[in-house]
């Protein structure tokens, strides 16, 4: 297929991808995720409330091998093993103060950490800033 591509164990999708490095395609007027695509073409429907994760932890690799069944706490456990979660390793200075996470930040200023979160992100407010 034109949208593939061998590297080394995987199979990456190579076609329209998100932000992420996540693949998508239309199959029969159906949206997919390039990784759900494959998993459901190898091995048959995904379970509602179930997502598929990568053992390559490579986002657009669809080899089938690679790809397995998990929930949302099985997701979360991955990304964390994997140090894909930035909470708590982030260095954020606030008006002159810096404190060692999002957590931190949202607890001072009792604020949740999607608000930290936007405002860190934001390029309209230059006093919160990563380090």
């Amino acid at each position: 297929m034109k949208h593939l591509k061998q590297q080394g164990d995987c199979i990456l999708f190579v076609g329209c991808t998100d932000k992420d490095g996540y693949g998508h395609l239309t199959w029969k007027t159906q949206k997919w995720k390039a990784h759900r695509f494959a998993y459901t073409h190898a091995y048959g429907i995904i379970p509602k409330g179930m997502y598929v994760l990568h053992k390559c932890d490579n986002p657009p690799c669809v080899n089938p091998d690679h790809l397995y069944l998990g929930d949302q706490l099985d997701n979360v456990r991955d990304m964390n093993l994997k140090g894909r979660n930035n909470f708590g390793r982030v260095a954020i200075q606030v008006n002159g103060q810096t404190f060692k996470s999002i957590g931190d930040v949202s607890k001072y200023y009792n604020i949740c950490r999607g608000s930290v979160t936007r405002r860190c992100r934001s390029p309209n407010f230059p006093k919160w800033q990563k380090l």
